[in-house]
């Protein structure tokens, strides 16, 4: 501390500075008031050879967990949160006294706490399952408010394509399949195939379709190139691409779609048993057009009875795939596979994150194991003779889904990614 007027000039002032310290002998230490002497006097105590200091001991300071608690919004709709009511738990274990201790009106609807893998972004950071858990919340799921807008582009797209495509060309309904349709789509990125049903009075067979699909696909062209929000656009072998961004509600975070408008003959409500027996009397260039024509199974398929735990790994995984593979592939393929696995150990409705991760990433780290087949819409009659590693379209026998994949640089990733120390303690199994 220091002072205004030194030692000197006080003891040359007595009149200004009247009260003298009886204890530091000749100095004479003069002070102004009689509260300034006494403070000193306290402080020069310790001169005495016989002062015994009194030992206070120090408050242990509680290092307190960074909490987000959410309120709902229709109970406080105009309250300002931060002013009126800022909760602060004294450890991570008080998060559920924290909620449940709170009057109605302030209770919070979530409560949160953050680990370095949810601040930094960064899968490096996974130490455990809580941190899986949490990442994947904060950094590979999309929420519901999202979801919404990402139906209402999707259902603009279809409108388009309904009221500006006339004459036989006119689709019967666009069918909306897709990450996004399935409930797997995962935040930054994700895909749509709008399946685009052709009239069933106008194309009941393949080869007809097939002679007409050059046509189809520069008018569905033409009439995307004229709307300024669709990106992109580009006619392809069987589909017509672009993509179209989509603002996040709350954050204006923008989220890219990629959508692929595949042109498909409409079979109606028949036994898709008769589909594969008219695919299997004809060409390969003929017989991937009957694709997307099976998209209503397929979507069906990995949508029915999948539990959130199951769409979590997928998300997860997708996710990986999407940061590390570079020109990263269709994500199709792993998720029949990891469908395959969780088949495998008998559709568990619940399971550690951890260990059913490292199951997958065991197997994706030799992919000459991978043999997955599914015989749900089709009989072992239509079993195709495949080389490893084959992941067969659960609707399409003579489609192998692994063709389409980069297997030794994912399988390379899978391999360093078994070192990090989240799979260390992990148990290899679906459980």
């Amino acid at each position: 501390m220091v002072r205004e007027f030194s030692w000197e000039y006080r003891r040359a002032h007595p009149a200004e500075f009247p009260f003298l310290c009886k204890i530091c002998g000749p100095e004479e230490r003069r002070f102004k008031t009689g509260k300034d002497q006494e403070r000193h006097d306290e402080m020069t105590k310790r001169h005495d050879p016989n002062f015994v200091p009194v030992r206070r001991p120090k408050k242990r300071r509680r290092r307190k967990a960074k909490i987000i608690s959410i309120i709902d919004s229709k109970v406080l709709p105009n309250v300002n949160y931060r002013n009126e009511y800022q909760p602060v738990a004294r450890s991570l274990g008080d998060t559920c006294i924290l909620r449940n201790n709170i009057s109605l009106i302030y209770r919070p609807t979530e409560v949160r706490t953050h680990t370095m893998a949810t601040t930094s972004g960064s899968i490096n950071f996974i130490r455990n399952e809580r941190d899986l858990e949490v990442f994947i919340r904060d950094h590979v799921e999309t929420d519901d408010a999202y979801r919404s807008v990402c139906k209402g582009v999707i259902r603009n797209v279809g409108d388009i394509l309904k009221n500006n495509i006339k004459g036989k060309y006119r689709p019967d309904e666009v069918l909306k399949t897709g990450s996004t349709a399935k409930g797997t789509a995962i935040k930054g990125k994700s895909d749509v195939d709008l399946v685009f049903l052709l009239s069933r009075t106008e194309y009941q067979s393949i080869d007809h379709f097939y002679n007409d699909l050059p046509t189809i696909l520069r008018d569905i062209n033409d009439a995307l190139i004229t709307c300024p929000q669709f990106k992109n656009v580009r006619v392809q072998k069987r589909a017509v691409s672009f993509q179209i961004d989509c603002r996040e509600p709350g954050t204006g975070h923008a989220h890219v779609i990629d959508v692929d408008i595949l042109p498909a003959v409409n079979f109606g409500d028949v036994d898709i048993r008769s589909i594969h027996s008219k695919m299997r009397g004809t060409s390969d260039a003929k017989r991937n057009l009957y694709t997307p024509s099976l998209t209503k199974w397929q979507r069906d398929f990995i949508k029915k009875d999948r539990t959130e735990q199951l769409k979590k790994l997928i998300r997860f995984v997708k996710y990986w795939k999407n940061v590390n593979v570079q020109r990263s592939p269709s994500s199709f393929a792993l998720e029949l596979l990891i469908i395959y696995l969780w088949n495998q150990e008998g559709d568990p409705k619940q399971f550690q994150l951890t260990n059913a991760l490292k199951k997958v990433m065991e197997t994706i780290a030799n992919p000459n194991t991978i043999r997955a087949e599914f015989f749900e819409y089709y009989s072992r009659d239509f079993q195709q003779r495949y080389t490893v590693p084959y992941i067969i379209d659960p609707v399409n026998p003579y489609s192998n889904e692994a063709e389409k994949c980069r297997w030794d640089e994912i399988s390379r990733e899978a391999n360093q990614f078994l070192q990090k120390p989240l799979m260390r303690s992990a148990t290899s199994k679906v459980i």
